[in-house]
């Protein structure tokens, strides 16, 4: 094992696989090569969210840096009503790094916090379910590319199940999270199309969100008639991918909450 890989990343060498139109499957080291060994990881992994924001540089490192702290799958969203709809709030990236745990939204605000001024532009692809629930994970748009990685698979809960990135097209169809594997596409749309299309075989209808905000903002789920009505914060930066409404959900963008949870006193249980 190379000094620097923890077993699942390949540390140089490359390869493309196509997975659908205009979206392939490459190595994580294709947006930056490792800077760190696994014991200078280890060592960053003591360090305060700051600290951390200062050494991390790559997603390579980023990700092996999430794995070695152990990073603990926790449902922490907290729910707060007002105006008669109760608001689900995510925790912030600087919060998410303090307490090492945390839902799939702590876990993409994790990875911005530490590369958002790394690469051109990094954010939040998410969809939603007409169950009201949903998932969010992130992009990293450099060269004209954007590059989708979603660091759930990797929490202590799923690891197990990891992508090795073998570059073998059936490693990919057998992976138990297709966006455990970093995939690229020149618009984010195409990755919408190929997720629309694997869920619609199961029944499942989804709308998709590209989000540019520094934080993943507030979401409300409201079901009334058989249709679920997806509430979000206008002015937030996001953005329908593909179609704002389908026949079972749809989308509607309304006034920010004014209450916001403190996340400083409710992350102190965790230090």
């Amino acid at each position: 094992m190379s000094k620097y890989d923890l077993g699942f990343l390949l540390p140089s060498g490359h390869f493309q696989v196509q997975i659908s139109k205009d979206l392939y499957w490459v190595p994580v080291n294709t947006i930056g090569s490792p800077q760190h060994s696994i014991q200078e990881i280890r060592d960053i992994s003591m360090c305060t969210p700051q600290e951390k924001k200062e050494y991390i540089s790559t997603l390579y490192d980023a990700l092996q840096l999430f794995v070695t702290s152990n990073f603990h799958e926790l449902l922490d969203v907290v729910v707060i009503a007002e105006n008669n709809i109760e608001w689900e709030h995510h925790k912030p990236g600087y919060y998410a790094i303090l307490t090492n745990c945390g839902c799939c939204s702590s876990d993409a605000a994790w990875l911005r916090y530490l590369l958002f001024d790394k690469y051109q532009e990094v954010g939040y692809i998410s969809f939603s379910r007409p169950n009201g629930s949903g998932h969010v994970f992130n992009y990293i748009l450099t060269e004209g590319w954007y590059y989708l990685y979603d660091l759930c698979p990797l929490t202590d809960r799923y690891i197990n199940n990891v992508l090795i990135e073998s570059g073998k097209m059936a490693d990919f169809l057998k992976a138990k999270y297709v966006t455990g594997a970093l995939l690229k596409c020149r618009q984010l749309e195409s990755f919408a199309l190929f997720y629309k299309r694997l869920q619609l075989r199961g029944g499942f209808d989804h709308l998709f969100f590209k989000h540019r905000s520094p934080e993943v903002g507030p979401i409300s789920a409201i079901n009334k008639g058989g249709i679920t009505t997806i509430l979000m914060p206008e002015n937030a930066g996001i953005t329908p991918l593909l179609t704002p409404n389908t026949e079972t959900i749809q989308s509607k963008f309304v006034s920010h909450p004014q209450s916001i949870p403190d996340w400083e006193s409710r992350s102190e249980k965790f230090q």
